[in-house]
């Protein structure tokens, strides 16, 4: 899917944005019957900007809660916890508890206290004003790096584009230490060739290709229009394309060797199960 769509249509948006040195709302100038697809464009980015900073409020409401003698979720608290089953993952039990309901300390934490879940749609519930502080201060770190365009932007992804490497690598690595790791890696690289006529698995796959490349959503134009007229744009189109591979086998390999980490913890369970349990 890289090969044959993702890698020419990267390419052909950093060159697109190149040769016109526009943004995408102006760069369809050359076909006005295509301006809307600009604004679709833009769209598509402020939709995914909003729910992308929800998803960074919930990493700043964990990284201040981590400034604590024990996390909050490495035990279960009765303010949070009562009338559910509630248990911690260091403490000893059986993997017979699973088929009883028990519920770990981290997902009754997440569920009962950070996002207060509600009943359903008809109870909206009332508004948790420490997620939406962290909304705002999400959304204040935006505006902060994009207030000068490129100028600031340029600057920030310095930090931006290395530092998660170092958080990846160090997790990585932390988590390929624990017992019962490897199985989990195994479980991530093992090919499964009967999903492959799974016409689910190939529009999976597109999906998760346009959002890791940021296909169509206007920011390569955007980027590229602010290139040399001459720089190498397919060496540029390649470098990226390959990295983000890369980035993705090691977010990988970060996730199921935890995976793998959780069902030695909790005995005679497999990896597809801790995967599919959503805890």
């Amino acid at each position: 899917m890289l090969a044959l769509a993702g890698k020419p249509m990267y390419f052909l948006e950093l060159a697109f944005g190149q040769f016109a040195g526009q943004g995408p709302l102006t760069i369809w100038a050359c076909a006005p019957i295509c301006k809307g697809v600009g604004f679709a464009m833009v769209c598509v980015s402020m939709v995914v900007a909003v729910y992308y900073n929800v998803i960074m409020s919930y990493t700043l409401y964990y990284t201040a809660s981590t400034f604590q003698a024990q996390v909050p979720w490495q035990r279960c608290d009765p303010a949070w916890a009562n009338g559910t089953n509630c248990f911690v993952r260091s403490q000893n039990f059986t993997s017979g508890n699973l088929t009883e309901g028990a519920t770990p300390s981290s997902q009754v934490y997440w569920e009962r206290y950070v996002l207060d879940i509600s009943t359903g749609i008809e109870d909206l519930g009332g508004v948790k004003w420490d997620l939406a502080l962290c909304l705002l201060l999400s959304w204040i770190i935006v505006v902060v790096c994009l207030m000068n365009g490129i100028k600031t932007s340029g600057k920030v992804v310095y930090f931006a584009a290395t530092f998660p490497y170092v958080i990846l690598i160090t997790l990585m690595v932390t988590g390929l230490c624990q017992p019962g790791a490897i199985d989990g890696v195994l479980y991530f690289v093992t090919p499964t060739f009967e999903r492959l006529l799974d016409i689910k698995v190939w529009q999976a796959a597109a999906g998760q290709m346009f959002f890791s490349l940021s296909l169509s959503m206007g920011g390569l134009i955007m980027y590229s229009s602010y290139n040399k007229f001459s720089n190498n744009v397919f060496r540029d189109a390649m470098i990226v394309s390959v990295l983000d591979t890369v980035t993705s086998i090691i977010s990988g390999m970060v996730i199921f060797s935890v995976l793998g980490a959780m069902a030695h913890d909790l005995g005679d369970v497999k990896v597809e199960d801790v995967a599919q349990g959503g805890t």
